[in-house]
Parts: structure tokens; sequence; C-alpha cells
């Protein structure tokens, strides 16, 4: 059996190396739906900021919420 190549990993060189990987993947996710649901919030505090069309007995118009 040849020797084996120096830059080759064990298992559980890998399972380590797949750990952080995965550890960090969801340290992302958090974060991305983190930041998701602060534009979320932004938006709905932008939409409440913004006029409503009504109709009124000759036309429509526009009014503040």
């Amino acid at each position: 059996m040849p020797p084996p190549h120096p830059e080759m990993k064990t298992n559980q060189e890998l399972l380590l190396l797949i750990s952080k990987s995965l550890s960090s993947l969801h340290k992302r996710q958090d974060d991305l739906c983190k930041r998701l649901e602060n534009l979320q919030k932004d938006l709905n505090d932008f939409k409440d900021q913004m006029p409503v069309r009504k109709s009124g007995w000759l036309s429509d118009y526009w009014e503040m919420k």
C-alpha cells in the first residue's frame, strides 16, 4: 500500500472542517434573516407613512393615514 499523500486529511479532520463550514453558514443565514426582518419592519413603517387613495363624491383624493 502506498504511503498517504501529505495533504490528505483524516475523516476526523474532514468532519471538523465540514462542521465549521456548516456553523459559518448557519451564522450567515441567521444574520441574513435578521437583516430581512429589519428591512420588513422598515418597509412596514414606510407604508404606514404613505398617503392612501380615497374616493370622494366627485373625485378621488389622497389622505395621510
